[in-house]
């Protein structure tokens, strides 16, 4: 039920999470008081803080829960490991969904996926999410736009995947 990846981590014993207000606002979490203890891996390649205004720290507001299939946390004594596996599709069938709602502060979603693996071995994914919201009281007005795409084949010993993932956000 979380919208965001603070929202996760928030219920892990050590975690510190920051907000500046609603959802698509900067979100920074802390491991027992260190932002930098905190190493995010997406489908098993960890991912680099890319923004250098953040020192090398995560904003965690740019990590895309709704195009998840698993979110797994690995606290150890020195550090904590978010590991996210991106959705996958593994049968024929085409698998759809889309998801509407609405809710305080004009807060709208907009979410849709489809997916097939063809007989051949080839995979077709693609997903959007769409996001706005308008909090007048804390300054937390924001238009958020994702796609998520996923192509690829197999066959044999071997496979190749090609997947993209963008993001854009107005606040």
């Amino acid at each position: 039920g979380a919208d965001t990846l603070t929202e996760v981590l928030d219920r892990v014993p050590g975690i510190t999470g920051f907000r500046s207000g609603w959802l698509t606002s900067p979100q920074q979490a802390a491991y027992f008081g260190d932002f930098q203890r905190i190493r995010i891996f997406y489908d098993g390649l960890e991912i680099d803080p890319l923004d250098p205004r953040n020192n090398g720290i995560h904003d965690l507001s740019f990590i895309q829960l709704w195009q998840l299939e698993e979110v797994r946390i690995e606290p150890g004594a020195t550090e904590l490991r978010v590991h996210l596996q991106s959705w996958r599709v593994r049968n024929t069938t085409p698998a759809t969904r889309v998801d509407v709602s609405t809710g305080d502060l004009e807060t709208n979603t907009y979410r849709g996926f489809y997916g097939k693996r063809f007989n051949k071995g080839q995979i077709l994914q693609i997903g959007a999410y769409q996001l706005s919201t308008a909090d007048t009281r804390n300054a937390g007005d924001a238009d958020q736009v994702s796609m998520f795409g996923r192509t690829g084949v197999a066959g044999g010993k071997w496979s190749v995947d090609a997947s993209f993932t963008r993001t854009h956000r107005d606040r």
